[in-house]
Parts: structure tokens; C-alpha cells; sequence
């Protein structure tokens, strides 16, 4: 075959490959370029493929799931049903199957539903057969001689007869594919009665049976699934402890040269059925098509999946070194020459080396274990030195022929080596577990070399990544690790498994080298989306570098543990790690980001830090990753200052600006946090402990290594800190760092002179900091308005450009008095362009002002124009900081107090009176300056904090360590009240209030929801949600609060709507979107106790019509149920049959609005109404019928018809998937109840029947509307 392409494994994903120039096409389907262009024209990815083909898929998997339904069907009537009734009812069930696939399967389009109703009916007429050995009619009607088991074989294999000829009848690989399965079955069921040699013999008939029927109908479905299937069998059979799987007995095979001579013959002929097929298309490389992994070869994929199946044979043996290591060279020998005969090797060269030593080797084996022919001197075993024989032959064929082998075949080959290594070497003591790092190492190694010498992407990622998945496999914890310990005891020694995970790291280095440029192949169809993979691509992220940097930072944080690898072990292997991707950075090899290595290696050696403690090296490595990586930023700053200073030089050439700043802040961030774990291992849990062999620092020296290593940081940063553009972070982190080293020595077990050092590099750097540059307290608002007013006056100076200016901006404040909320862009953009485009005749425009007329847009949503500089200065506002210390001062005093004394209602009452004298000096200052307040979510930020401060006094309060009385209300009343008063206050004096009122409103909610739910969730002495009688109680305590908090509701209520109606009215744009009005129900909902609630549902259901806002509508229509719950809890209202009445209601009118919604084809008004489905059907059956125990299911299969019917008729992909995902939930939670015992056979029929059903109206509206469905 051609080198460029195994037609054995066919075109399988390259897990990695090699980055291409920026304009070189790589014959890729649907890459993109680095340039943004694309060579060839895009395959279809797989959202693509699922928009296309996946209607037709989720027929198939209905077709697949009815055989299911179908067949628990029958197997209730055979058991449940008496034997006549039942037998007559499944033959007559079978008899309709096959007349339906003799009517419908000439028929194209419903050929698929007739080969699934001759699937079913074979399989309801095998499982008739069972049942007449099981009620005993075989026993009484066999004719003399014959026992009813052998009654039963003859009849499964006629069945098998009459599956052969439907299938050849029907044309159809799948019907026949059903009797060589049951074929197998079969031989199973005759090694239960004739041993180990008739089992054999049944599977070496049913293999040449299953081989046969590909033969003659020419069929590379039927073969792959032979090679498969054959060698599976086998494979459980050897690993079978004679288990019972369904009443069939899986016998052991405990001669061992009738399993190996089994294994032979099978494999021989599947060798040679792989490769008479290999051009052949299959079952088994259509699904990995489809997943986007590529189309491999039949040869490949049923070869892959047969040797699964050699492989549990073989792990079956793993003891008898000499045995298993037979069976791998056979498999070896017979696919090795099969591989080489698809590859184009002349069988007359294959014959002389491998396929006629072969048998020699095989009758000398049988002549030496039956004892012909004694070698027993040699003190090896017969299979050892068949073993050697054939890997003789085996390897003098493979390397005669080497050239034509792939790259992929070689990757394979590796893994499965390794996975061989693994099983068949006794690692249960150190000395084996030193032979298995030895093996595997060097099978990485041997893939390293063969990467460097064929230059080929997969074989070097392969050997990067393979040694560390292995480790994670085999290497962690007993108790964690992937492949459990008692399948495969292995055990290494301390300095074994740290050499080797040394040697690994340095193993990239090489590799890297040459290919770290090599990419993980993101698999663009099985992603879905190629502009994601093309992005991922050029970050350089799933480059070789920083994929195996990120596998060994996995892999040592996964293994590491006390018994696994010392102290100084842990420390050389990361140590080795750091420099090779360090160095490779520092050289211009790396992938050119070194936050990245950064961030890798600091959150590594942090969580090191936390479980093993170790604290001395982790900020060693820390800072010896930074500082170079600095130092390189730093020179790149330099070079570039450099340029920018030659004239010489564009700004295209000189290109951005180095930032070390943002390197030194994420070292010293790192540092900081390692001080911190340094401080708090003196008083946390004790940690696990790493041996220490040799020696390691004390806590004192450990201390004095903390200090000298921040003085190191130090000393790089600060010479350099006035060179920087951004001061106030790297100078942040700075302070941070060093409060954190204070904290961390800060103890007398170390002496008095760390602390007094690291006190020394606090002063020595502030007064530095001082001297280069203060961080400014504050911002002079004035200063800067009258500096942009000027700064626009004398840029804008024409008389035709001033006086487009008026006319804009007088244009805008009109707008704003009329329209708060500009309706589009284009009214702001229109003013700009006047603004900027009127001159003697020449167009003239400023980007600014396009800027700032977006800022104004987006200020206009909550707030109202400040008059004539509203454009130009309306972003700039009165900071009032000192306010907003003492305000958030005063609250944190009053928060402590109410939560150490309990005197909530003072707390309250103090910190909301003081605050609002706070408040009102605050807007006092902003009107004399003629500036306003800053906003949080159009509320004033001082009066935003304040009741934000308020909810977190009342909080404490409920939740003080003193005792409060759920019965005791007062605090709320307090809260309520406050919390009503700041949002007046904040909107007296505003012109703009249908702006600002909702938002006052939001707060008001947000506020009263958050508390109520938080002081719940963390036991606040609150009555349950939804359980409040607000008449059960004291007047001033009890009643007065809850009553006044539900009249606040609804005329916050009233007031929202009224802003609705004058915004409609005036046919103003929407402000908040269904989404905010939502909301506002939904807060509600949480705080009312019912007549609130039932208001705002009621003008929300009319607001959704009005705006025609169908999710407002969803959201509201639940919530009825909600409304009728709390109210249930009021003394006065009766509540017998109300909970039975009205979910049902809701739910019907649910249905009802979706039944109206489909008729009138108002496609977003229905998905509306089917959420509400969703959610209400199911609670109608856990409440009216919850004593039935399908009531559930039912409700939901139900609701899976729903949406599947309204999918098709609306053609809705999505409802038909949610459509299917309610069939999957219905039967999990099916199967969930039948394992807890509650579901008794009648229910299980009914829920089969409902399903049945559900699937036949389901499968004819797809047929119904296939065509329309596939256009869609």
C-alpha cells in the first residue's frame, strides 16, 4: 500500500500533528489557515452531520429501543400470562412482526421499521422457545430419547435456520447479524453439557459459521462482527469462574492447550478473514465516523476490537509467564502477516517466513505438552519455547518487511506492548516493579527514537504523554487507582518510581526539541465547531510542550503520596521538570507564554505544599520559575523601549508592549500564598508525611529560606517598579507579600530575628514605593469634567461644528425628558454624526464622540440626563469615599454588635438612621459640586451600600450567638421599613423617576429575597418558606410585620405595573426584557405569603400578552401552585381538596395552552407552554396519584409524546430531543423503582404498553413527515 496511508487501519484521527505555515495547505478538509482563509472545503462536522443525518440516527435508536420495549413485552407475557394464553400470544406477536417486515421492507422509506419488526419477531420466537423448556411443555412432548434440552438445541438452531433464510430472504446484514450472536449463545449453551472440548468445538463452528455467511454474502459487517465476537467469546470463557450470566453457564476452560489450540484456529481464520475484508465498510468504522474519529479500516477497528477479547484470555493466564507470553506471539504472528499481506507484502515472501514455520512450531508445542518429544533439560516450559520459535520467525518477518509499517500501527503497537508489560511481568514485589519500569521506560524511549528518526507527530506525542497515562493507571494510590491492585499487584520502590519519573521528564526534552511545536489534532468534526479548534490551535495551549508539562503536573500530583515517593525524590523529579520547560522557555523553544508555566508550576507546588507541607522547597521552585521568566520580560522591555525610541522603526515593527509587571504580580501572588500556607501548617491538621532519607531544612531555617527568598524577589522588583505602566498592581502584590511574610515567621519557635527582617524589607520597600510614585486617594471629579468640556470646546471650535453641537445635545436632553430610554443605537449615532459631520463642505468625525454616546446609552437604562453636558460629561461623578468608609464602618460596627449581643432591632435602627444622615451629606456634596452619585444597578452607590450593610445587621441578628424567637418579627418590621425609606429617598429630587423607580423596586426585592432565603438555608430562627400564617401571632411581633411586608409587596407590585402601562402607552421601548420581569415575580415569590404573589402573576400573565413575552408567561404560570401553598398556611382559609384541585388545573391548562399554541402555529408561544408541561405533569402524578408507582413514568412518557408530536408538526429538532431525553428519564426512573422493590408486573406491562405506544406514533410521524424533517 502507499506509506502515506494503512489501508489496514485505514483513515484513523492522528491524535497529533504537525503545525503548518501560515498559507500552506495541508489537503485538510476545513482547515483554517493562520491567515483566516480555508484551502479546501469543509467535511461536515458533527453538529453539521447531527443537523443532516440526525433524524435519521434518532429513527434508528426508536427502531432499536422498540426491539427492547418489544422484547420485555413478550418476556411479562411469557412469565406473567399463563403458558397457553402467553405462548399464543407471542407467536401470534411474532407472526405480526414478520408480516409487517414482508410489507414494509421492499418499501424504501419504511425498510428500516420492517428489518426492526423481523428482529423482533426472531427474537420473540427465540424467547418462545426458552419459555417451552421453561413451563415444561418440551419435557412433556419430547419425543422418546430425546431430553427437552436437546429438544431446545434443535429448535434454536431451526430458529437460526429460519433467522438465515429471512435474512437472505430480506437482504439484510442486521437480521443476519441476530443469528451468528445467537450462534455463539448456542455454543455456550453446549459446553454446559458436553465440557470443555464441545465448547470449543461449537465456537470454532459457529467462527466458520459466522465467516461463512460473510463469504457468501460478500459482507464486511458480518465479518468484522465475526472477528469481533469470536475472539470475545473466548476471552470470557478463559476468564470465566464458571458464572451464570441470564441462566446461561459460562464454562471455564481449564485445559490449557485446548484454549491455545482454540485460540490458534480462531485467530488464523480471523486473520485471514481481516484480510480478504480489509477494503470492505462495517458497522464498526461507520460509528467511529460518526464521532469524528476518523474512518478506520476493517481491518484495524475488528482486529482492535477482537483483541480485547485475545487479551482477557490472556490476562486469564497472566501467572504462567511462559503461556501467556505464547499467546501474545500468536496473536503477534497471525495478525502480524495478515497486517503485512493488506500492506502489499507478496504472500510467496510471507509463506517462506512466517506462514509455513508457523505450524512447525505449533505441532511441536502439541508434541511436547502431550509428552512425544521430552526437552525438559532445557528447564523451559513448551509454550516458552514455542514462544521463542515464533518470536523469531514473528520478528525476522516484521523487521525483513519494516518499511511497511505506519506510523500508527508502530503507536499502537507501543501502547499495547505496554499494556502487556503490565499484565504479564509479576510486579507484586519492588523487584518486579523495578523490571516493569525498566520495560516500560524503555518502550518509550524505543517510541522517542523512532519519533526522531520518522520526524513523525503521533510517535513523539504518544511517547510524551503514554509513560504519565500509565502512570495514573497503575502508579497512584491502592485505594484510588484506576486499575484496582487486586487484578494487578504492583508495587515499586521510592527511588525506582523517582528515577523513572525523572527519566520520563527528560525524555521531552529531546522529543520537544524537534516536535514541541507538534499539536493534539482537536478532532474539528467531533468538536463540532472548527473556528473553536482553530482558536485552540493558534493559542499553542494542546502543544506538545505544554500538554506534557500539564500530563507531568497531573501525573506527580495524582502519585505522590508516603510510600510512594520521598521527600528528596518528590524534590529532584520537579526540579528536573522546572528546568527543562524553564530552560526551553528561556531559549526561545517554548511556547512563548510564560504566565502559563507560571501558573502551572505555582498552583502545582501550592497544593504540594498543602497536603505534604515540605514548606521549605515549594518557595524555592516557586521563585527559581519566576525569576528567570522576569528577568527575560524584563530584557524583552528594555529591547522593545529600545525600539520605540529609534525613528527609524513603525509601531508594527516594534509590536506590543512587554508586561513583566504582570509576571512579578503573579510571582509575588504565588509567594504570598505559599507564606500563607507556611502560617497556617503551624495550627491546621497534621499532614501526610514523605519519608526523608537524607536531610531537610528545619522549621527555623525554613523560616530564615522564606525571608531570603522574598528578599530576592524583592530585589528584582523594586530597582525596576518606576519603569512600569502599570504601578498600583505589582505594588499591591508587593504589600500582600510582604504582610504575608510577617504573618508567616511571625512566631517565637523561629526567634525574633526573622520577624524583625521581614518587618525590615515592609519599611525599607513602602518607603521605596513612596519615593517612585503615591497611589492618589482619590480622583478630582471637577477636574476632570471641566478638562474634557474644555478639551471638546477647542477641538470643536467651528461655528458650524458648536452649533451642531447644541442642536445634538438639545436634540438628546429633549429626548430624555420625552423618551428616557433611547430605541436604538442609530438616536445616539445620529446625533454624533451631526456632531461630527457638519463643516464648509467637508465631512469631519471624531471616534469619541460615538463613545461617549454609547456610554450614554447605556447610562439611560437606569438613570436620566444630568442637562446640558450630559454627552460630553454625564460618565464623571462625585466619588464620596470618606462617606462610604464611615457608612461601611458604621454598618461593620453594628453587624458585630447584633451578632455577639443580639440586639438586632437597635443595630437596625442605629445604623439606619446614621446612614441616612450619611446619605444625605453625600448628595448635599454631589449637588454643590453640580455632579451625581455613582450608581449600582441604577440606585445611588451610598444608598446601595447602605442597604446591602442593613440585610448583613439584620442577618447577624438572626443568626446571633444569643437566643431570638422565631415568634419575634421585630427586626424585620424594622428592615422592611428601612429598606422601603432609602429607596424613597433615593428618588427624591430626580426628574428621571420611570427610570429610576424600577430599579428602586429591584433593590427593595433583591434585599427582602436575600435575607429570607439566606437566613433560612442557615437556620435563622425564620418560620419555613410558604408556612406562614401572618394571623397566628402577636400584633407588634408577628402580625404588624408580616402584614406590612405583604402590603409593601403589593403596592411594589402596583407601582411596576404602572410604569408597564405608562411605557405602553406611550409606546416606549421595553426597559427590562422578560427576563428582568421574571425576575421580579420570581422575588416575589419568595417573599409573599400568597396575595402578593397572585397579584404580580396575574398582571405578569397580562404583561407577557401585552409585550408578547412568552418566557414571562412560563415562569409565571408554576407559580400559581407556589401562591396556593402559602396561602394554604393562612388560618382563615380552608384547605381541604385544594392541593388535589389545583395542580391539576394548571397542569390541564398547560396542556390545553400547548395543544392551542400548536393549532395556531405560534411556535415561541409553545415552547413556553411545554416548560410548563414539563414541570407540572409530573407533579400532578407525584400529588393526585402518588400511591401508583407508574403514575410517574406514565406522566412523563406522556409529556415525551407531547413534545415529540409537537417537534415533527412544528419541526422542532429540539422538542423532538427533549422528546427522547424524557423517554430515556421516564425509563431510568422506571428502572431506579423496579430495584427498590415498588413496581409489581402489572405496572412494568403498563409502563411497557404506554412506551409501545408512545413509539408507535412517534415512528409513523417520522415516516409521515421524513421528508420535511430531513429538509429541516
Amino acid at each position: 500500500g502507499d506509506a502515506a496511508f494503512d489501508e489496514a487501519v485505514g483513515n484513523l484521527l492522528d491524535p497529533f500533528e504537525a503545525p503548518q505555515d501560515d498559507v500552506t495547505p495541508t489537503g485538510r478538509a476545513g482547515e483554517i489557515l493562520r491567515d483566516g482563509t480555508i484551502a479546501v472545503a469543509p467535511d461536515r462536522d458533527t453538529i453539521t452531520e447531527m443537523a443532516v443525518e440526525g433524524e435519521k440516527r434518532l429513527h434508528w435508536s426508536l427502531m432499536v429501543t422498540m426491539i427492547v420495549v418489544f422484547s420485555l413485552i413478550g418476556w411479562l407475557v411469557g412469565t406473567i400470562l399463563p403458558p397457553l394464553v402467553g405462548g399464543m400470544g407471542l407467536f401470534l406477536l411474532a407472526g405480526l412482526g414478520l408480516w409487517l417486515g414482508e410489507r414494509w421492507i421492499p418499501n424504501p422509506n419504511m425498510r428500516i421499521l420492517g428489518v426492526t419488526w423481523v428482529i423482533i419477531s426472531m427474537k420473540l420466537l427465540y424467547g418462545l422457545a426458552i419459555d417451552l423448556h421453561h413451563w415444561g411443555t418440551l419435557s412433556a412432548y419430547a419425543p422418546t430419547g430425546i431430553s427437552a434440552e436437546a429438544s431446545l438445541g434443535g429448535i434454536l438452531v431451526g430458529l437460526v435456520g429460519l433467522n438465515i433464510f429471512i435474512a437472505h430472504h430480506h437482504d439484510e446484514d442486521a437480521i443476519a447479524a441476530q443469528a451468528t450472536l445467537v450462534t455463539l449463545a448456542l455454543a455456550s449453551g453446549a459446553g454446559a453439557f458436553y465440557g470443555e472440548v464441545g465448547l470449543a468445538l461449537m465456537i470454532g463452528i459457529a467462527t466458520l459459521l459466522l465467516h461463512g455467511l460473510a463469504l457468501m454474502r460478500k459482507s464486511g459487517n458480518l465479518a468484522s462482527l465475526g472477528i469481533a465476537a469470536s475472539n470475545l467469546w473466548i476471552g470470557v470463557h478463559a476468564l470465566s469462574n464458571n458464572w451464570s450470566i441470564l441462566g446461561l453457564e459460562i464454562l471455564r476452560f481449564d485445559d490449557a492447550l485446548l484454549l491455545f489450540l482454540l485460540m490458534t484456529f480462531v485467530n488464523v481464520v480471523n486473520a485471514t478473514m481481516a484480510a480478504r475484508f480489509y477494503k470492505s465498510t462495517n458497522w464498526f468504522s461507520a460509528a467511529f465516523s460518526v464521532v469524528g474519529l476518523g474512518r478506520p479500516g476493517l481491518w484495524g477497528v475488528s482486529v482492535g476490537l477482537g483483541m480485547v477479547g485475545a487479551l482477557m484470555a490472556i490476562a486469564a493466564h497472566r501467572s504462567e509467564t511462559g503461556y501467556a507470553l505464547a499467546q501474545v506471539i500468536l496473536l503477534a504472528a497471525a495478525f502480524g502477516g495478515s497486517y503485512l499481506a493488506v500492506r502489499g507484502v507478496p504472500i510467496k515472501r510471507l509463506q517462506t517466513h512466517l506462514i509455513y514455520p508457523l505450524p512447525v512450531l505449533i505441532l511441536m508445542l502439541v508434541g511436547l505438552e502431550l509428552g512425544l518429544v521430552d526437552l525438559s533439560s532445557l528447564g523451559l516450559s513448551a509454550y516458552a519455547i514455542f514462544a521463542i520459535g515464533a518470536t523469531v520467525v514473528t520478528g525476522y518477518a516484521l523487521l525483513k518487511h519494516q518499511t511497511a509499517v505506519s506510523d500508527h500501527v508502530l503507536w499502537l503497537g507501543g501502547l499495547v506492548i505496554i499494556i502487556l508489560l503490565t499484565i504479564l511481568v509479576p510486579a507484586d514485589d519492588v523487584q518486579g516493579g523495578r523490571f516493569l519500569l525498566l520495560g516500560v521506560g524503555s518502550v518509550c524511549a524505543g517510541l522517542a527514537m523512532l519519533a526522531l528518526l520518522r520526524n513523525s507527530p503521533n510517535l513523539a506525542g504518544v511517547s510524551i504523554l503514554a509513560p504519565w497515562l500509565w502512570v495514573l493507571a497503575f502508579a497512584t494510590d491502592l485505594e484510588t487507582r484506576v486499575v484496582n491492585a487486586d487484578v494487578i499487584p504492583i508495587q515499586f520502590a521510592e527511588w525506582d518510581l523517582a528515577f523513572f519519573l525523572a527519566a520520563i521528564v527528560l525524555l521531552q526534552q529531546p522529543v520537544n526539541q524537534r516536535l514541541g511545536a507538534t499539536g493534539v489534532n482537536l478532532a474539528s468534526r467531533l468538536l463540532g465547531m472548527s473556528e473553536i479548534s482553530t482558536r485552540l490551535r493558534d493559542s499553542g495551549l494542546f502543544r506538545l510542550w505544554n500538554i506534557g508539562l500539564l500530563a507531568s503536573l497531573v501525573g506527580i500530583l495524582a502519585i505522590i503520596r508516603p510510600g510512594a515517593l520521598s521527600s528528596e525524590g518528590l524534590a529532584l523529579v520537579f526540579f528536573i521538570l522546572l528546568g527543562v520547560h524553564i530552560g526551553a522557555e528561556i531559549s526561545g523553544r517554548h511556547q512563548n507564554n510564560p504566565q502559563f508555566l507560571i501558573l502551572s508550576f505555582g498552583i502545582s507546588a501550592l497544593i504540594l505544599q498543602w497536603r505534604f507541607g515540605l514548606d521549605a522547597i515549594w518557595l524555592i521552585f516557586i521563585t527559581l520559575s519566576t525569576l528567570p521568566l522576569v528577568s527575560a520580560e524584563l530584557e524583552r522591555l528594555q529591547e522593545w523601549l529600545a525600539g520605540a525610541d529609534s525613528v527609524e522603526r513603525g509601531a508594527d515593527d516594534i509590536g506590543p508592549c512587554p508586561q513583566p509587571e504582570r509576571i512579578i504580580s503573579l510571582q509575588m501572588g504565588m509567594a504570598a500564598a505559599s507564606a500563607l500556607l507556611f502560617y497556617i501548617s503551624k495550627s491546621g491538621a497534621e499532614k501526610a508525611e514523605l519519608s526523608i532519607i537524607y536531610w531537610w531544612p528545619s522549621a527555623t531555617l525554613t523560616a530564615w529560606i522564606f525571608v531570603v527568598t522574598v528578599a530576592a524577589i524583592l530585589a528584582l522588583y523594586l530597582p525596576r517598579a518606576a519603569t512600569f505602566e502599570r504601578l498600583l498592581q505589582p505594588a499591591l502584590s508587593c504589600i500582600i507579600l510582604l504582610v504575608a511574610l510577617i504573618v508567616a515567621v511571625n512566631d517565637g519557635a523561629y526567634g525574633a530575628w526573622p520577624f524583625w527582617a521581614a518587618l525590615a524589607l515592609f519599611t525599607l520597600s513602602g518607603a521605596w514605593l513612596a519615593t517612585q510614585g503615591e497611589i492618589r486617594s482619590g480622583i478630582a471629579s471637577v477636574a476632570r469634567r471641566e478638562q474634557r468640556i474644555q478639551e471638546f470646546a477647542t477641538t470643536t471650535a467651528t461655528p458650524a461644528v458648536t452649533a451642531a453641537t447644541a442642536a445634538a445635545q438639545d436634540d438628546l436632553d429633549i429626548a430624555s425628558q420625552v423618551a428616557p430610554a433611547p430605541s436604538s443605537s442609530a438616536e445616539a449615532a445620529g446625533a454624533s454624526s451631526v456632531l461630527a459631520s457638519r463643516g464648509e463642505g467637508v465631512q469631519m468625525f471624531d471616534p469619541r464622540i460615538i463613545e461617549l454616546a454609547e456610554k450614554q446609552k447605556k447610562r439611560r437604562h437606569r438613570s436620566g440626563s444630568i442637562g446640558q453636558h450630559d454627552l460630553i460629561a454625564g460618565d464623571i461623578h462625585h466619588r464620596p469615599v470618606i462617606v462610604l468608609t464611615f457608612v461601611i464602618g458604621l454598618l461593620a460596627g453594628t453587624t458585630w454588635w447584633s451578632f455577639f449581643s443580639g440586639q438586632g432591632e437597635a443595630m437596625l435602627a442605629i445604623g439606619g438612621v446614621m446612614s441616612l444622615l450619611f446619605i444625605g451629606l453625600s448628595r448635599w456634596r454631589a449637588g454643590t459640586l453640580n455632579l451625581r452619585l455613582p450608581d449600582i444597578a441604577g440606585i445611588e452607590a451610598p444608598i446601595a451600600w447602605t442597604m446591602l450593610g442593613l440585610a448583613i445587621t439584620y442577618l447577624a441578628g438572626r443568626l446571633s450567638l444569643t437566643y431570638v424567637a422565631t415568634d419575634d418579627q421585630l427586626s424585620l418590621l424594622i428592615l422592611v421599613l428601612a429598606v422601603t425609606i432609602l429607596a424613597g429617598f433615593s428618588l427624591l429630587e430626580r426628574d428621571d423617576l420611570p427610570i429610576r423607580i424600577p430599579s428602586a423596586i429591584e433593590w427593595i426585592l433583591f434585599i427582602l429575597a436575600g435575607t429570607r432565603v439566606i437566613t433560612f438555608l442557615l437556620g435563622g430562627r425564620m418560620p419555613t418558606p410558604l408556612r406562614v400564617d401572618p394571623l397566628d401571632g402577636d400584633l407588634l411581633l408577628w402580625i404588624l410585620p408580616w402584614g406590612l411586608q405583604e402590603l409593601i409587596l403589593v403596592g411594589v407590585v402596583l407601582a411596576w405595573d404602572w410604569i408597564e402601562s405608562q411605557r405602553l402607552q406611550r409606546d416606549l421601548p421595553d426597559h427590562r426584557s422578560a427576563g428582568g420581569r421574571a425576575l421580579i415575580v420570581v422575588l416575589v415569590a419568595l417573599i409573599s405569603l400568597g396575595p402578593a404573589l397572585l397579584l404580580a402573576i396575574g398582571l405578569a400573565l397580562r404583561r407577557a400578552i401585552d409585550w408578547d413575552q412568552p418566557a414571562l408567561g412560563m415562569v409565571s404560570l408554576p407559580l400559581i401552585l407556589v401562591a396556593w401553598v402559602a396561602l394554604e398556611s393562612w388560618s382563615i382559609i380552608p384547605s381541604a381538596g385544594i392541593l388535589d384541585v389545583v395542580p391539576v388545573v394548571v397542569a390541564l391548562t398547560a396542556v390545553a395552552l400547548v395543544i392551542f399554541s400548536v393549532a395556531k402555529v405560534r411556535l415561541h408561544w409553545t415552547t413556553a407552554w411545554l416548560w410548563d408541561a414539563q414541570i407540572l405533569l409530573p407533579i400532578v402524578a407525584l400529588i393526585a396519584l402518588g400511591e401508583h408507582s407508574s403514575a410517574l413514568v406514565i406522566s412523563i412518557l406522556a409529556f415525551s409524546l407531547m413534545a415529540w408530536v409537537s417537534g415533527v408538526l412544528q419541526h422542532r429538532r429540539g422538542w423532538r430531543i427533549i422528546g427522547a431525553l424524557n423517554l430515556l428519564s421516564a425509563w431510568l426512573i422506571a428502572i431506579f423503582s423496579l430495584q427498590s422493590g415498588r413496581f409489581d408486573p402489572v405496572s412494568a406491562l403498563a409502563m411497557l404498553v404506554a412506551t409501545g405506544i408512545l413509539l408507535g406514533v412517534v415512528t409513523w410521524l417520522n415516516q409521515a413527515y421524513e421528508a420535511e424533517l430531513a429538509a429541516d
